[in-house]
């Protein structure tokens, strides 16, 4: 895309957020969640940690651990293990099962 200014197409835009901790109490009859995708650019870690601290546990957590630092992919890691879970990591995702 040759003389077009990349930098004029982007639009920053504010977006609401809530913990998963909120989530889960806004919702309280939501049923047991199966699998968790984060793609958070870098904020993964902060993510998971969120979930297992609220509860939260599923059968599947798929992440991109590209953008984490070493020690947030070690600190990551170490708590999911910590909860049972097994890694599979390709190219920039990991994904972590928990049997």
């Amino acid at each position: 895309m040759r003389g077009i200014n990349l930098k004029s197409l982007i639009e920053q835009v504010s977006v609401p957020v809530i913990t998963v901790s909120q989530l889960l109490e806004k919702h309280p009859s939501l049923p047991s969640i199966l699998a968790l995708q984060v793609d958070t650019e870098g904020h993964d870690f902060n993510v998971i940690q969120s979930a297992i601290e609220a509860g939260c546990l599923p059968k599947i957590i798929n992440y991109e651990h590209r953008h984490l630092s070493l020690p947030d992919q070690v600190a990551c890691r170490s708590l999911l293990m910590s909860k049972g879970y097994y890694f599979h990591s390709i190219h920039k995702d990991t994904l972590a099962v928990r049997l």
